[in-house]
């Protein structure tokens, strides 16, 4: 590694540190950690601490003792997990900008913007360690990103992107924090908060958020081992200098990894489907549900109770695609999805109950037919959405 250590600075502030105190941080980092893949984004490996390492089993008192700060360069953190997931799978929100990743621990959100075609990527923290393992891990990756070693709370270098991952876990912090972020979006920035939703994680103030996953740790206000919800959230200038926007403009991911908008428009495309269906069909199925014309009276309230129920339609379908896992929200199997849910419910129970009813096979197959229908375009726009 010697002379291929970058020791500069970024927006006027110098990184901390010369080649051989960075060598030495290299070693110590080599001979304590492991490559691992962070299992929310497999796409970048990481020099971290396992359980094979002792540095996973140290307590902070014990990293005091031989002069360590706490090693968060050392693990793949919840929040930084889903930020980084987040960057990599909307590559549009840092391509082609300069981008600051705020308190960037072991790198990894800054090489998800430098992977997404960031233009330029500085990767700060007030740890030196950081500096080491954001160079060893920018190298693994084949990317290039400047890391900078200072307190930059307060600073503004311009950049068009900030990116700050795991950095509500304690109240001072997180004062100091949110008066720099609102300023950065006030004056025309895109920055973006990844947390597992600690408690000092002001979500009033972020407002709407995205559900990603990572695994976190109890040390720092998350837990280790399981998945947890990440917020994305985008803050962008507006009325009184701040207001929160969806993500690229979409509604919220809220339920099941899944859009509301994408519920509220699979909704309204299944009505007015339904609506072309019956249309259609209309005197085939008075006669089949053996309804005199005269009786029928237009009334609003069936309409407005079928929209009612396709939206909690909707709202389940979605919850039942969210939960196929990470990633699983396709066009495919939504489809199927929604397939497999009319099959195994909507058709069966129309079957059953017009037997019992005494209605022929003809109701069945109009009534049963519309509800596919109501299935495949529901599934297909909120697979398709997610």
């Amino acid at each position: 590694m010697e002379g291929n250590l970058p020791h500069g600075g970024y927006g006027g502030v110098s990184s901390a540190g010369g080649d051989a105190e960075l060598e030495r941080r290299v070693a110590f980092i080599l001979a304590n950690t492991a490559p691992i893949r962070p299992p929310h984004v497999p796409e970048i490996e990481l020099l971290l601490a396992s359980e094979a390492h002792e540095l996973w089993l140290k307590t902070e008192d014990e990293l005091e003792a031989i002069g360590l700060p706490p090693p968060f360069w050392a693990f793949a953190w919840a929040g930084g997990q889903g930020l980084a997931r987040f960057v990599l799978d909307t590559p549009e929100i840092v391509r082609g900008r300069s981008v600051l990743d705020f308190a960037t621990g072991s790198g990894l959100v800054a090489i998800a913007a430098a992977m997404a075609g960031a233009r330029s990527v500085a990767a700060v923290d007030i740890d030196a360690y950081c500096a080491a393992a954001v160079v060893l891990n920018a190298a693994r990756n084949g990317v290039a990103i400047e890391p900078v070693i200072h307190d930059l709370i307060g600073h503004d270098g311009g950049w068009e992107v900030v990116l700050a991952g795991d950095v509500f876990y304690e109240q001072p912090l997180a004062e100091r924090l949110m008066p720099w972020l609102s300023a950065l979006a006030g004056r025309g920035a895109t920055v973006l908060v990844g947390d597992p939703g600690r408690a000092y994680l002001p979500k009033g103030a972020l407002g709407p958020h995205g559900v990603l996953c990572g695994a976190g740790d109890a040390r720092a206000g998350g837990c280790r081992g399981q998945e947890d919800e990440c917020l994305a959230d985008r803050l962008t200038p507006g009325p009184g200098g701040r207001q929160v926007a969806a993500q690229l403009g979409r509604w919220v991911m809220s339920f099941g990894g899944v859009s509301y908008l994408a519920i509220l428009v699979a909704a309204v495309a299944a009505f007015a489907f339904g609506a072309a269906w019956y249309m259609g069909l209309s005197k085939p199925w008075i006669r089949a549900a053996r309804l005199n014309p005269a009786d029928i009276k237009p009334t609003a309230v069936p309409f407005i109770i079928s929209f009612l129920a396709l939206l909690v339609m909707g709202w389940v379908l979605a919850g039942v695609i969210g939960h196929l896992g990470e990633g699983q929200a396709t066009l495919r199997n939504g489809l199927i999805t929604g397939l497999l849910l009319w099959a195994g419910f909507t058709a069966t129970t129309l079957t059953v109950n017009h037997r019992y009813q005494g209605f022929g096979w003809d109701l069945t197959l109009i009534d049963a037919g519309h509800w596919l229908g109501v299935a495949l375009i529901m599934g297909g726009i909120i697979g398709w959405w997610g």
